[in-house]
């Protein structure tokens, strides 16, 4: 059985590899792609973490109104920047760990 990581970091190399052998038309296509993926991977895991959230206290609003309010912090903190970015995963892996 594959780890889920490891199929990720594979299907990276396999995007990296074939930008750097195809034409500006190609790698074009493909940064639409894995934006679309990633987009997708975003409101998927809002969506999920608003259902749990939701099954597992009483929300004062529907359900569909926290995944939202998920994706966006999704969104600023992706726009805030890769330093940004690390500085508050280290800090929820400093809450998991403790």
């Amino acid at each position: 059985m594959s780890h889920p990581f490891i199929d990720h970091l594979a299907q990276l190399l396999m995007w990296h590899v074939s930008l750097n052998i195809s034409s500006k038309k190609f790698a074009s296509v493909a940064a639409v792609i894995m934006l679309l993926d990633y987009t997708a991977t975003s409101v998927v895991s809002a969506a999920t973490a608003a259902s749990y959230l939701a099954g597992e206290t009483t929300l004062p609003f529907p359900a569909f109104v926290c995944a939202t309010l998920f994706f966006v912090a999704l969104t600023l903190i992706s726009l805030s920047g890769i330093k940004e970015s690390a500085k508050l995963a280290l800090v929820i892996l400093t809450l998991h760990v403790s």
